[in-house]
């Protein structure tokens, strides 16, 4: 099994692989790493939700190592979502963990963090403005139209440095809305926060999901 397989195993064939262009052993190395870092907004979510050991290490340590290893190896094809993994702490996290890291990878993290930190941070407060608008036509069950009674309550509790699954806001921080209106208005939060998923690489300086997956498919496949 790829996950059994010891992170200190995982880093070094990914470090002297590259070093002395070993091509196949680099492919086993990247094809190991990216399957713990699936490029899916889906799958991440369960990824950083579950907190599950990633190669048998601590899944922050584990990711602050594999960041400073791609990073300082040049593999461009899993830098986006080491990254982005890699950000979703708090600030004490990274400044702790982001030690291992040079300061130039440091510097992208932090940026990148703070690009996609204050894009999550847009999303939540423009809610109330776009309540409206996020219900839409769907086909209300109450008698007075939700889109004229519901509100939005303690969205300051949402507030977080970590890229948080949003599809349960509706349940816990909106009130006065049917279940009709509720899932339209989580379907259109979701979509929000696909396209903000969809511009994470940018925050970081590279290319997006989709150029990433071209070259993990190309360094596996080839």
């Amino acid at each position: 099994d790829d996950s059994d397989t010891p992170l200190n195993v995982i880093i070094a064939l990914l470090v002297l692989s590259v070093k002395y262009n070993f091509i196949d052993l680099t492919k086993d190395a990247v094809m190991h790493i990216s399957k713990e870092f699936p490029l899916s907004l889906v799958l991440m979510d369960s990824v950083i939700e579950e907190e599950d050991q990633i190669f048998g290490e601590d899944p922050c340590i584990a990711g602050f190592r594999l960041l400073e290893a791609a990073f300082a190896s040049g593999v461009d094809a899993l830098l986006p979502i080491l990254f982005f993994f890699c950000s979703n702490v708090s600030l004490d996290t990274l400044y702790d963990a982001g030690r291992i890291l040079n300061p130039e990878c440091l510097q992208t993290l932090t940026k990148g963090r703070e690009n996609l930190t204050l894009a999550t941070y847009r999303l939540i407060s423009d809610l109330p403005e776009s309540l409206k608008a996020d219900i839409g036509d769907s086909k209300c069950l109450d008698e007075k139209p939700c889109n004229k009674k519901a509100r939005y309550r303690s969205l300051s509790m949402l507030i977080s440095p970590r890229f948080d699954r949003l599809a349960w806001i509706e349940e816990e921080y909106l009130e006065h809305i049917c279940s009709r209106c509720r899932f339209s208005l989580g379907g259109s939060i979701d979509k929000k926060r696909e396209k903000i998923w969809q511009n994470i690489p940018s925050y970081f300086g590279y290319s997006g999901w989709d150029v990433a997956q071209t070259k993990l498919d190309e360094m596996i496949h080839s």
